[in-house]
């Protein structure tokens, strides 16, 4: 059963998630764009300086990106030979957006990407993130709903985490040098889950796990040199950004933890004053009540009172 996103909300990111691949590209490229569709990408290409050539298996879409592409190759990108087709380093850059989750051999094709990138080239793709925290919490509950977008797609083949996707393209050569996140809230992808249908601990873990808001991965990807560097450099960079990441979460708990405390210590503070304002009250209500009548008599009984058992004694 499919779930239906909401259209503004998915565009939003998409819009979001183009910009920031724009970015990553950066201006004056010779640019090849894989899965180009009707050349969204590759009009915000063109108006920063790039030259861009496009691949596309829907030729319907293909026929609209034309006017704005130096060339459209209309084929199955599963089975285009890239080196026949372009020549080796004939490129800058190679864009996949959004596409690399619908090929049935990504690392073939990624492998033969690499040699079409001339020195210095890049690679800049795009995924939805599988280990978003509404498809967790979906997949606890015995769920994997495709969609019409978004991360269960019901037209991809392959899913990826940050993990996954850095180690793919470490297999076919590259090393990611920069990592952009997409975020999109928990309960709000359309996926069909709600914070009422779990556990408040668990909802607090799913929320505060890495990568849990995150919608999207746009990264920029280089050759790894022969003996390595880049990739260490890469590794290293990554390292460090799940350090981070860890230690914004232990922030965050001792965050909560200080807020719980301020909390309870409020309540004792309102708690202790109330009973200071009882006891104030007490005291008054105590004081006005011995400067009446009725107390002053009563204790005139009670001396006299007093006297009288006194003498009987």
């Amino acid at each position: 059963m499919s779930q239906h996103l909401d259209e503004a909300t998915e565009s939003g990111d998409a819009d979001r998630s183009q910009a920031t691949l724009l970015e990553l590209v950066g201006p004056d490229r010779r640019v090849l764009d894989v899965g180009c569709g009707a050349g969204q990408v590759a009009r915000g290409l063109l108006a920063q300086g790039c030259t861009v050539v496009g691949i596309d298996s829907d030729a319907a879409a293909a026929e609209k990106a034309a006017d704005a592409l130096e060339q459209v190759v209309v084929a199955e990108l599963d089975t285009l030979d890239l080196i026949e087709t372009f020549g080796e380093s004939s490129f800058d850059v190679v864009v996949y957006d959004d596409v690399l989750g619908e090929l049935r051999d990504p690392r073939g094709s990624l492998r033969q990407a690499r040699r079409l990138l001339r020195p210095g080239g890049s690679l800049v793709t795009s995924v939805h993130n599988v280990g978003h925290g509404d498809v967790r919490l979906a997949l606890l509950s015995g769920r994997w709903d495709y969609a019409q977008s978004g991360p269960l797609d019901e037209s991809r083949l392959r899913f990826y985490t940050h993990d996954s996707i850095r180690q793919l393209l470490r297999a076919c050569g590259f090393a990611v040098v920069d990592t952009r996140r997409i975020d999109r809230a928990m309960f709000d992808t359309g996926l069909g889950v709600t914070p009422q249908d779990y556990p408040p601990e668990l909802v607090e873990a799913v929320t505060t796990a890495p990568d849990s808001q995150t919608y999207r991965f746009v990264l920029r990807a280089v050759l790894d040199d022969a003996d390595g560097a880049v990739m260490l450099l890469s590794d290293r960079e990554h390292a460090a950004a799940v350090a981070v990441d860890s230690l914004r979460r232990r922030v965050g708990e001792l965050e909560q933890t200080l807020a719980v405390t301020e909390d309870r210590l409020a309540r004792a503070e309102a708690e202790r004053d109330i009973r200071a304002a009882s006891a104030e009250h007490a005291d008054r209500e105590l004081a006005a009540f011995r400067a009446t009548r009725t107390y002053r008599w009563s204790r005139r009984a009670r001396r006299i009172y007093g006297e009288f058992r006194a003498g009987r004694q």
